[in-house]
């Protein structure tokens, strides 16, 4: 994370993990939180009733 966070040039950055399926509307609504006095919004991802390898690694 700290070598995409340097080579970021842009006043916003989102973090997000590849593995997850976000809605069309994600990152408007990350936004529409945002204040003046605000340092960091987070949102994180809830898992629902996943099954197989991959969700027994997550």
């Amino acid at each position: 994370m700290l070598k995409g966070w340097r080579a970021a040039r842009y006043d916003w950055i989102v973090f997000a993990d590849s593995n997850l399926m976000l809605p069309p509307d994600y990152l408007g609504d990350i936004l529409a939180t945002w204040a003046n006095d605000t340092g960091i919004v987070c949102a994180p991802p809830i898992g629902s009733c996943p099954t197989g390898f991959w969700a027994e690694v997550e």
